[in-house]
């Protein structure tokens, strides 16, 4: 793993405001980076890396179970690997004092900070910039305890530290923000805003995109109040609330300073717009940490402060397992995985009070390959039966009969089986020495609430990486052709259920059976988007909840629930007649359509299917071909392109008659062949999938682009039938006229090269259209117009690298073109041309 290309590429992701996306990136980075560790490729220092990032990113969106684990199995890390008093020992232990901080664990967070800086001091000079971003975030922990003397000390230390270090206009920024909050806190609220507007004309002169900037930005908002000058709290409030969203989303922060900001909008005399932003932050709330077991408004006040099964788990394994593992088993310590995976909310991170009433307390589970097992295994389990009956004030898991079996030592083998068999097990064990008829049938059988208990939890150490090893495989290895049969089949069964049969239950007024039909199309609904995230849908019961974990999936989540609350009612069925037309005068119908709309558009953006047909059902065959569709070659796609076009070449009707280059399909499949052999596999599949959605909704592309060049060359007729053509957005004209400039120069630097062949070709410009004649600039003008906006964008990211690269291709396109007729070379083509005349 090249870490730094790692980092570059996480750097990228927050730039450009995708957060969701640089969590997936991350832990599958860190996935990676543990493989590439168990099997000796590398020290595990990336590891420590991504571990370390991991925190920060699980801190900056409000998860703090998640930074504190993270910060302790980093901690784990450098003690693995043997970094212990070393200057990376202490920017670990002030990353973890920052997570334990930011989750309320102030004492804690002090005595890391305090061990910090006891390493710091031994292994830095007292000038290093490391020591400022100790005594910053030291401060802030003194200043939650109401320590503020401490907490100003720490923050002198800092500035004085900062201001030894040449460019350091950002830290210095920061600094001068914590100083501010802490006058504020204080009351010196001149003082404050000094500090403030110090910090933001560093941030202003720096990077405006630095998170500390949306703080300074609040900090302002909240000093401006204090001094009565409420229009510009406003406005540093507004300006902190747009950074944070563009930059986190809706995290804690947010809720906060929307709160904060409706305050301040109240006092000034808007009621009205402080109530919306309260609305704002209430939404937050609610959404803020993917892993809470329910929002802060629906839970009891006690659930807030409650510790999540995992987190208990882990702490039952720091304070005492690991310990255990350690003195009575150490040739083993380093061969053993702990965690905590299988049946139960806890394992979803979905427990919650009532999940106490059975099979609930501290717990984990140990697994071991099969030869530790045979030699250990009952020991170690007696030994696990002997740990102390409390952790942190809860009691240790009693099972019951249902629940037993649970926790504990298992063999890995042995683990896995009671989740898969025997036989799928074995399978997925040596895949690569069974035929892959085998393994696909092995894959067939499982069922998915199964394999999701395989791969929850948490896997909290795993020194062999042989647990990890299967458990990846399960979550990234379904055959594809085994996906998108699923898929066809979830979406084929929605669309029966929902589109379908739910009507045909109403128009009997049955509607018992209407109410099958409907929770049918809501189970497989919620089926299809765990699908599409490549993730395995749980007991049915955790079904609908586990969606808040999966990217992007909260609007279709809140419709599931809107629709699940709605019950079947006659009355809208009174006036409907026999004839299968939709019934838009049922809620339940229209919610129907809309999730089905919203299903469409998911498997158009994996394209896995085309086409706007809105019955689910049309496009369960599309489906099942996707595989092969995206396997074909790049001469498979232009031969099929090429075809496609060619059928709809067939059925332009001219206001002449039928033309006669459309007999002459030689010409044609030259011409085609040579402008899509310099395209690229992606480009050709979007324009593909583009003549397919014309031709399901009725549209002609070859029609359209002939439609659109007569804007030039008979602008009378064009104006008749401009009304029946797709408009064109600014956005896209734009975009087209920046192509256009730069292929009409390469088609002039191509004439003025091969002045014969160019006299063969189109004219060039516009200007010199007539009706009988079109030149390259209006003929490209008007085939780009009939692209979808990813296939146009996509062929200016083309266009681009051909410019880049100091290429001309529209003199590649020719070069294709003299070839296919014969030629060896342009320069034969050309004198060849030049001799005929």
């Amino acid at each position: 793993m090249q870490i730094q290309e790692v980092l570059r590429q996480l750097d990228e992701l927050f730039a450009t405001k995708q957060i969701q996306e640089a969590e997936q990136f991350l832990t599958e980075a860190l996935m990676q980076a543990k493989e590439e560790e168990s099997q000796k490729k590398s020290s595990g220092e990336e590891v420590l890396i991504l571990l370390n990032e991991l925190t920060g990113y699980y801190r900056s969106v409000g998860r703090h179970e998640e930074a504190v684990q993270n910060a302790r199995e980093a901690l784990e890390q450098i003690r693995k690997l043997g970094m212990s008093e070393s200057a990376e020992h202490g920017t670990t232990l002030v990353n973890a004092a920052t997570a334990l901080r930011a989750a309320g664990q102030y004492e804690a967070a002090l005595e890391a900070y305090r061990e910090a800086e006891q390493i710091y001091s031994i292994c830095l000079p007292s000038e290093d910039a490391r020591f400022a971003g100790l005594y910053n975030n030291m401060s802030l922990a003194y200043e939650r305890q109401n320590a503020h003397e401490e907490a100003l000390s720490c923050l002198q230390k800092a500035l004085s530290v900062i201001l030894q270090t040449a460019d350091a206009k950002e830290e210095t920024a920061a600094t001068y923000t914590n100083l501010a909050e802490l006058y504020l806190k204080t009351g010196q609220i001149s003082e404050g805003l000094n500090c403030l507007e110090k910090a933001l004309v560093l941030y202003e002169a720096g990077n405006t995109q630095d998170p500390h900037y949306a703080a300074a930005l609040s900090a302002c908002g909240h000093g401006y109040y204090l001094a009565g000058r409420y229009e510009e709290a406003i406005d540093s409030y507004t300006k902190a609330l747009r950074m944070i969203l563009d930059t986190y989303g809706e995290n804690d922060a947010y809720a906060v300073t929307c709160e904060n900001c409706a305050m301040v909008l109240e006092t000034a005399g808007f009621p009205k717009e402080a109530g919306i932003l309260r609305e704002k932050a209430a939404h937050a709330r609610k959404r803020c940490s993917a892993v809470e077991s329910k929002s802060y408004e629906r839970r009891p006040e006690s659930e807030k402060d409650r510790k999540k099964g995992i987190e208990l788990a882990r702490a039952y394994y720091e304070q005492f397992g690991k310990r255990m593992i350690r003195e009575q088993f150490p040739e083993y310590a380093d061969r053993i995985a702990v965690g905590l995976v299988g049946e139960g909310s806890e394992c979803l991170g979905f427990d919650d009070m009532l999940s106490e009433d059975h099979d609930y307390g501290a717990a984990f589970c140990m697994w071991l390959i099969q030869e530790d097992y045979d030699k250990i295994g009952d020991r170690l389990q007696s030994a696990y039966e002997q740990l102390p009956s409390k952790v942190q004030g809860h009691k240790r898991r009693i099972a019951s009969a249902r629940g037993s079996g649970r926790d504990g030592v298992f063999s890995i083998p042995d683990f896995y089986e009671n989740f898969l068999g025997r036989e799928w097990f074995s399978v997925l064990e040596d895949d690569k020495k069974v035929d892959g008829e085998k393994v696909f049938s092995a894959w067939s059988g499982f069922q998915e609430e199964r394999l999701a208990m395989a791969v929850n939890g948490a896997v909290f150490t795993d020194p062999l990486g042989e647990f990890s090893r299967v458990r990846e495989r399960l979550m990234r290895e379904m055959p594809e052709q085994l996906w998108l049969q699923k898929t066809a089949t979830a979406t084929a069964k929605a669309a029966q259920a929902g589109q379908y049969n739910y009507a045909r239950c109403m128009r009997r007024g049955d509607t018992t059976a209407a109410s099958f039909a409907l929770w049918e199309f809501l189970r497989e609904a919620v089926h299809i988007e765990y699908l599409l995230h490549h993730t395995y849908m749980p007991y049915y019961k955790w079904a609908w909840r586990g969606m808040e974990n999966l990217s992007g999936a909260q609007e279709m989540q809140k419709r599931i629930e809107t629709l699940a609350n709605e019950r079947p009612e006659r009355d809208h069925w009174k006036a409907v007649g026999e004839v299968q037309e939709v019934n838009w005068d049922d809620p339940i119908v229209c919610q129907i359509e809309q999730i089905s709309a919203m299903i469409l558009d998911r498997l158009r953006e994996q394209k896995l299917t085309y086409g706007w047909e809105d019955f689910l059902e049309i496009h369960t065959d599309r489906i099942l071909k996707a595989g092969e569709r995206m396997k074909r070659e790049k001469t498979e796609i232009l031969e099929a392109i090429i075809q496609l076009e060619w059928n709809m070449f067939q059925k332009v009707r001219n206001t002449g008659g039928r033309a006669g280059c459309q007999d002459d399909w030689e010409t044609f499949y030259i011409m085609r062949k040579s402008q899509f052999t310099s395209w690229k596999k992606e480009l050709l599949l979007s324009y593909e999938r583009d003549l397919f959605d014309g031709e399901s909704s009725g549209r002609n592309l070859v029609m359209e682009k002939y439609a659109y060049m007569m804007e030039s060359t008979v602008p009378e007729e064009y104006r008749r039938i401009e009304e029946n053509l797709p408009k064109i957005s600014e956005e896209k004209k734009k975009l087209i006229e920046g192509i256009v400039s730069i292929q009409v120069s390469w088609r002039e630097e191509m004439a003025g090269e091969y002045p014969q062949l160019s006299g063969q070709a189109r004219i060039i410009h516009t200007e010199e259209d007539t009706a009988e004649d079109i030149s390259f600039e209006t003929y490209l003008r008007g085939e780009l117009k009939t692209y979808s906006m990813e296939t146009l964008v996509r062929y200016g990211q083309l266009v681009a690298e051909y410019a880049k690269a100091g290429k001309n291709m529209v003199e590649e396109i020719i070069e294709c073109t003299v070839r296919l007729y014969g030629y060896g070379t342009m320069g034969q083509a050309e004198h060849s041309v030049g001799r005929k005349k």
